[in-house]
């Protein structure tokens, strides 16, 4: 198989088209990805942060620095929303999750959110001044706390 543009053969080998799990090569799909990402918002960032290794991120840093530098300053609490996908949801949604037995603990073993006792449930949003607000509501859906990130 042959790869020609305007004229010049560009590869000449069958596999081109294999992606290279060693190579620092940052997939096509998640450039145009990142190019698209002018508002950050939580769940753009949760999709660049687990596709990329920490080479790409350097080679990426120099093209995209605010994208990077809320990846690399926000890894923790990115890693626990990727390890937690079914909870994220949840906090992505305008009425947060329950603050329970069950959730609490979960938050307090990754040390990423410090959860008042009152709280009775938590939500993320895109923070105006950075990069991610976490709201702590009470009984009623009002905002007890904000933490920005």
């Amino acid at each position: 198989m042959y790869k020609w543009r305007e004229k010049t053969l560009i590869i000449s080998y069958p596999k081109w088209f294999i992606r290279d799990s060693k190579s620092n090569m940052v997939n096509y799909s998640l450039l145009d990805f990142c190019k698209k990402q002018t508002p950050l918002n939580i769940p753009g960032l949760i999709h660049i942060y687990k596709n990329l290794t920490e080479q790409q991120e350097k080679e990426l840093s120099f093209r995209f620095p605010e994208i990077m530098s809320v990846i690399q300053n926000q890894r923790g609490e990115l890693q626990f929303l990727v390890e937690n996908r079914p909870l994220t949801l949840k906090l992505l949604q305008p009425q947060g999750t329950p603050i329970n037995s069950a959730s609490r603990p979960l938050f307090d073993a990754f040390h990423v959110f410090r959860v008042p006792q009152e709280a009775q449930a938590i939500r993320l949003r895109m923070g105006k001044q950075a990069f991610m607000a976490i709201e702590f509501l009470d009984s009623r859906g009002r905002v007890l706390e904000i933490e920005l990130r």
